[in-house]
């Protein structure tokens, strides 16, 4: 039976300020190190065989702690990339939403064909989403351990 782990990626300076990152290219801090190798210890006993991650450096890193203990190279897929939050990435929301009330009060009521300027919809993330895990759940291997984002996991 197909079995897929769905991780979230690890702690960065990012997240634990409140900061927005979307795509911005955050690295773990050491706290997130941490978790990676809390993670991929705790994982370990599972019989995966494929680790495949988004692309950006804080979930291939989460992913790098599994692949090291496994033996396996982690793949990276820019489909599992957080959404694009546009010109709301690299800053607090609150300050976003004093200069911008009217778009943060959209994209906070979830619709999913808006995006902030230069951001992404709701609906292309779940779009680009499925689409990768269509792919996995094609593939043969039994066991994947996917890694990626808090807003590609919810999609």
């Amino acid at each position: 039976m197909k079995t897929l782990y769905f991780v979230r990626h690890g702690e960065t300076d990012s997240n634990a300020a409140g900061v927005t990152m979307g795509q911005k290219d955050v690295p773990l801090n050491a706290r997130g190190l941490a978790q990676a190798r809390e993670t991929a210890e705790w994982l370990r006993r599972y019989p995966i065989g494929r680790l495949v991650s988004s692309d950006l450096c804080r979930a291939m890193d989460t992913a790098a702690a599994l692949g090291a203990a496994l033996g396996l190279t982690v793949e990276p897929d820019p489909r599992l990339r957080e959404l694009s939050f546009g010109i709301f990435e690299g800053r607090h929301i609150a300050d976003c939403e004093k200069e911008h009330p009217e778009t943060v009060a959209r994209w906070r009521a979830g619709e999913f064909d808006f995006a902030p300027p230069g951001g992404e919809t709701r609906r292309s993330l779940m779009d680009r989403t499925r689409a990768a895990l269509e792919d996995l759940a094609a593939a043969a291997d039994e066991h994947i351990a996917v890694f990626a984002h808090g807003g590609t996991l919810n999609a």
